[in-house]
């Protein structure tokens, strides 16, 4: 689903001279530009950690520190903690129940609801009443794995809606080990080419698109449209440049002729041309010189009756990567 499909309807206020304003009138300017800028986020953004939110606790600990930091959720909506070395208490379990230590994720979200950051006093003079300032501190969470009760929040750790900071075995409830966070999510965009790979069986029309045998050796011809090529269709990868293909042929290579001529092996050579972003032209061929004294019609027609009966089994493996 397109990103835009969850954000609200946005109207801009034009104001004019002399106009009363109204609270609502300029808590609209501010939601145009929060809903904008999480529209932003979400669309351009991976949900993770951008910067930041490093979590340190070493075995025999029963606290980790955690540092200032930057990170983005699945909403767009930006998680922000300001506070040096923020406290979070190692979760009060001693064991699994046989012995074992329990593995926890740290996780920070987005606050539910805001809070006001200060209580504002009508009748003191050094804090005039005036705008009130909602804070937006985030909410840290140890979930608990393997466990029925944790299966919401585990989901919202998929989903993006909650950010997994750091992983937690604890013992006697302290740190069986050094805090790991090497399954923390980079908000970032990676770096890391596009690849999509996927398999399709050998096209085959009988007297359309069949092996023949011809000067080179044999090849699957396209007699419709009179050329050694069929498309394939990559459409399912969704790749938004032209890739960067590749093909592999899957299946027997042992083939058994007839009584005289016997089981011949053959390697069928696959050629790639006219990439495209939804498909390639892909061309198979079995060169003379690998067949040695095979009569070239009797393993064509060989290959054509396999096809027909539906017991070649032949299917082509594809990859794609996009820079």
């Amino acid at each position: 689903m397109a990103q835009i499909g969850s954000t609200r309807f946005l109207e801009r206020v034009e104001f004019f001279n002399g106009e009363r304003l109204f609270a609502a009138d300029l808590q609209t300017l501010e939601e145009v530009q929060r809903e904008l800028r999480w529209l932003h986020n979400k669309s351009l953004h991976d949900s993770g950690v951008a910067d930041g939110l490093a979590v340190a606790g070493e075995k025999g600990d029963r606290q980790v520190t955690v540092q200032p930091g930057y990170a983005l959720d699945s909403s767009g909506r930006e998680i922000v903690l300001t506070e040096a070395n923020h406290i979070e208490a190692v979760p009060p379990v001693a064991d699994d129940g046989a012995g074992n230590p329990v593995t926890f994720y740290l996780t920070v979200s987005y606050p539910a609801t805001l809070v006001a950051s200060q209580n504002q006093l009508a009748d003191c003079p050094s804090d005039p009443p005036g705008a009130v300032r909602l804070s937006e501190v985030p909410v840290f969470c140890w979930v608990r794995l393997n466990s029925t009760a944790s299966a919401g929040l585990l989901q919202e750790i998929e989903t993006g809606k909650r950010i997994l900071l750091a992983t937690a075995q604890v013992l006697n409830c302290q740190l069986y080990q050094p805090i790991t966070l090497s399954q923390r999510r980079n908000a970032k965009p990676g770096v890391h080419p596009y690849i999509f790979s996927a398999q399709a069986a050998l096209p085959y029309v009988k007297d359309t698109l069949n092996f023949q045998h011809t000067q080179f050796g044999i090849q699957l011809k396209n007699l419709k449209e009179n050329k050694v090529s069929f498309p394939i269709d990559t459409s399912a990868a969704g790749f938004r440049t032209s890739p960067c293909y590749f093909a592999n042929l899957i299946g027997e290579r042992t083939l058994d002729l007839t009584a005289s001529a016997g089981p011949v092996t053959v390697e069928p050579l696959l050629g790639i041309s006219a990439p495209d972003l939804a498909e390639f032209q892909l061309s198979l061929s079995i060169p003379a010189g690998l067949l040695g004294a095979t009569p070239l019609d009797a393993l064509a027609a060989r290959l054509n009756d396999l096809q027909d009966q539906g017991k070649l089994g032949w299917s082509i493996e594809w990859l794609g990567v996009e820079a």
